[in-house]
């Protein structure tokens, strides 16, 4: 219902974006992006750039085909252009502050929430991204005082998601766990409560080396933040990632970052060594992608696919894919839901075909294409010289073929 609706409300919106002359490719990538086709709508709306570059509404929309595209430092580029053409969008601006915080950009996020923040001091949405992001950048005095000013004007039962970062703040000294044990490859932080501490250490060792042969590269560099119940854990992950509707139950990945709850608070029949070695492995897998781009532009199923190859364990998934595969943006939109079961092992078989025909290096070549810019159909089709529209129609029988041999 909800797709449906965003649908509904672009298409009500064409007729205010578009104007007089302007191409109908415009019209119908600006449609794309609201059906969440942002492959197509890149495809249609990147061509457009040649004769109309310079217009506000091609960039506010390309960027928002961008970051649909998880595309974050590209999205933020055109969103940049688009803000400063029409410094009326307000649209464009909150977009553009927060691709910048998605890509990790916390300094220039900063500067871009406090211009937009001053431009249009009444939009209290922007007012709370930027108290969370000043948070996350580690200023919580900074953050607190914008929450205040908030309060100041509008009763906080009234402002939905300022109770989450309030808890945040109020709970907490600081967001992330306060003691240090360092590796040479990833550094662990966890709080003097937590129980598992040598037992997450070695554990994360052992998937880091698994993943690492697995891909062909050193997974390294990267930070792990250990919670020690699953308050502390929900509070960071609802500040970190405020647009992601669901979450991994115990852990989950970020650029350059591993987030967990400690295994002593995970359900019981979770709490094994065999399964806590596999969800570390699925979730460094995540991580070695992100080392290639940031993993930008890889769509949310490639980038699940990608992960439970590498890390040799589907999540949840078990057993074959649907019988009846599930179009891309079904897809997509089955890893938001509540049984992501057939969206794991849908990915997890297609990208297990992608693998036979590219290993691991042209594996990893698409999503560098992918970090570039390129649409996913065009990266494809450059690697194998196959039309991806060839490989969504032949993936099913290709994999039974595989499977069988």
């Amino acid at each position: 219902m909800r797709i449906a609706s965003i649908v509904i409300a672009v298409i009500l919106l064409l007729p205010a974006c578009l104007r007089a002359g302007d191409p109908p490719a415009l019209g119908e990538g600006i449609a794309l992006v609201g059906a969440g086709q942002y492959p197509a709508a890149l495809q249609a709306l990147l061509p457009l750039e040649a004769e109309m570059g310079g217009d506000a509404v091609l960039q506010y929309w390309l960027g928002r085909a961008y970051y649909g595209q998880r595309n974050y430092h590209l999205a933020a580029a055109h969103l940049a252009q688009a803000a400063e053409r029409d410094t009326t969008n307000r649209e464009a601006c909150a977009w553009h502050a927060r691709a910048l915080r998605q890509a990790g950009e916390y300094p220039a996020a900063l500067q871009a929430y406090a211009d937009y923040t001053a431009r249009f001091p009444d939009d209290d949405p922007l007012l709370i991204e930027y108290a969370a992001t000043r948070a996350l950048a580690g200023d919580l005095p900074g953050a607190r005082a914008l929450l205040g000013q908030l309060i100041a004007r509008r009763p906080p039962d009234n402002v939905g998601a300022l109770r989450q970062i309030v808890d945040a703040l109020t709970t907490q000294e600081r967001l992330e766990p306060p003691l240090t044990r360092r590796s040479r490859d990833f550094t662990l932080q966890y709080t003097p409560a937590e129980r598992a501490v040598d037992r997450v250490f070695a554990a994360v060792e052992d998937a880091r080396r698994q993943v690492s042969a697995a891909t062909g590269m050193e997974v390294t560099g990267f930070r792990v933040l250990l919670f020690a119940d699953g308050d502390s854990y929900m509070r960071y992950a609802r500040v970190l990632l405020p647009e992601t509707r669901t979450l991994h139950a115990v852990a989950f990945s970020a650029p350059g970052l591993l987030v967990m709850c400690s295994p002593v608070e995970w359900p019981v029949g979770r709490r094994s060594d065999k399964t806590v070695g596999n969800i570390l492995r699925h979730e460094l897998a995540h991580l070695a992608i992100t080392q290639h781009g940031h993993g930008e532009g890889v769509p949310l199923w490639l980038n699940e696919g990608l992960a439970c190859y590498f890390g040799g364990w589907g999540g949840q998934r078990n057993g074959l894919p649907p019988a009846t595969p599930m179009n891309l943006s079904a897809l997509e939109r089955a890893f938001l839901s509540n049984d992501t079961t057939p969206a794991y092992a849908q990915a997890h078989a297609m990208v297990t075909v992608m693998a036979r025909r590219l290993g691991a290096p042209g594996l990893f070549a698409l999503v560098d294409q992918l970090a570039a810019g390129a649409p996913l159909p065009a990266a494809y089709a450059k690697l194998t010289g196959e039309p991806f529209a060839d490989f969504l129609a032949a993936w099913p029988q290709r994999y039974r073929e595989g499977e069988a041999e």
